[in-house]
């Protein structure tokens, strides 16, 4: 009976023994300034965003659709005949000229030629479409060895702020603004005829107004009171005189 005490007594000192241990780690050698068991791995933080600089997927007859950026291409079923094809939509690596520049796509690999014809469509916004022109002028063009040539059959979606069109081809595409017809702007700015632009300078400049013959003057001369009065002019033409021969 009396072992039990002391083995109650032993447990109760080993306990302490172990919580002493426990409460004493991760001091330093004056016991102050207390350190953690272990160090903290600091808080979480976001990293930003990468910037996507292109969007690529494997195309096999099935067809399918890419997006990146303002562009999309849908690929029909039977586009692609054979192995599959990795297609990629990207910007170009120089923004393009005579075109809205934020509207360039570069699609991959270029010069491809599908089986059937794909469905490309671009999106632009309103401030891309400068004050005088309407967004009705747009067209969809490719780039051909330099050259900015306008894709045929492309549509305008105005409530949708797209353009669409169907394309054969994979190569750089963007939206366009054709240039005005600089004839047609210097007819519309030019005057009526030189004649009226002529007119208006001489009568703004006072050395090339012509002058106006002074109309005759008229006198009324009073004649006896029971004759007519009657107006006589005061330069009378020059009579011609009469020989007789």
């Amino acid at each position: 009976m009396r072992k039990a005490p002391q083995f109650a007594r032993l447990f109760a000192l080993l306990l302490a023994v172990a919580l002493w241990l426990c409460a004493c780690q991760g001091t330093n050698q004056n016991f102050a300034n207390p350190q953690p068991r272990s160090r903290e791995a600091g808080t979480n933080e976001a990293l930003p965003a990468e910037d996507k600089t292109a969007g690529r997927k494997a195309i096999s007859g099935a067809g399918g659709e890419i997006n990146f950026g303002r562009a999309k291409l849908a690929v029909p079923t039977g586009a692609v005949t054979g192995d599959p094809v990795f297609i990629e939509l990207s910007m170009p690596k120089e923004p393009p000229v005579d075109v809205i520049p934020e509207t360039a796509v570069l699609l991959s690999p270029q010069g491809t030629e599908l089986a059937k014809d794909a469905l490309l469509t671009i999106l632009y916004k309103d401030s891309d479409v400068p004050m005088g022109r309407t967004e009705d002028e747009l067209v969809l063009v490719q780039n051909i060895n330099g050259v900015w040539v306008e894709v045929p059959n492309s549509r305008i979606e105005n409530h949708d702020n797209v353009v669409q069109a169907p394309i054969r081809y994979l190569g750089l595409y963007a939206l366009q603004l054709p240039p005005l017809d600089q004839r047609n702007f210097n007819a519309s700015r030019r005057p009526a005829s030189r004649s009226a632009m002529s007119r208006s300078r001489r009568a703004s400049h006072p050395l090339l107004r012509r002058s106006r013959p002074r109309p005759q003057q008229v006198q009324q001369i009073t004649l006896r009171p029971w004759q007519r009065t009657r107006p006589v002019r005061t330069r009378a033409a020059p009579s011609r005189m009469v020989t007789d021969q």
